[in-house]
């Protein structure tokens, strides 16, 4: 009698790992710099964005929010983001105060900004270079 194998997966993954050479540390080309992130919607209608690996200047990096047209709707660096900011629409909490984004940190996308919506895409980025990635907001 053959054995056979049944594949069970739970759930719509929203870990997205965005890697490609251009993704490369320029001082380090062996370092891949991508950035781990996980999403749950809070029952205040918000989203958690928890970040599960990286270990990156928080003054280097973006957060850019994009709508279903394609247009870039929000898009700030962390650093003016980190709590207590007070902005409408993202607050970052850099957990261990390194300034770092570190495993454990997490960015709070506040509905009642207007600006974030269920669909959007969101994006960590040093420069040009898309390092954390969020399809879709769920």
């Amino acid at each position: 009698m053959a054995a056979t194998a049944l594949l069970v997966f739970v759930g719509i993954p929203t870990l997205i790992g965005v890697w490609e050479d251009s993704n490369r540390d320029p001082n380090n080309p062996g370092v891949e710099t991508n950035i781990g992130v996980r999403v749950n919607k809070t029952a205040e209608g918000d989203w958690l964005l928890s970040i599960v690996s990286s270990s990156k200047p928080v003054s280097s990096l973006t957060l850019q929010v994009v709508n279903l047209t394609g247009e870039i709707v929000f898009k700030k660096t962390l650093a003016s983001i980190k709590i207590p900011s007070g902005d409408p629409d993202a607050a970052f909490d850099d957990t261990d105060g390194n300034n770092n984004l570190s495993p454990g940190d997490t960015i709070l996308l506040k509905a009642s900004g207007g600006h974030v919506k269920a669909g959007y895409k969101v994006q960590l980025m040093r420069g040009n270079a898309v390092l954390g990635l969020i399809r879709s907001l769920p």
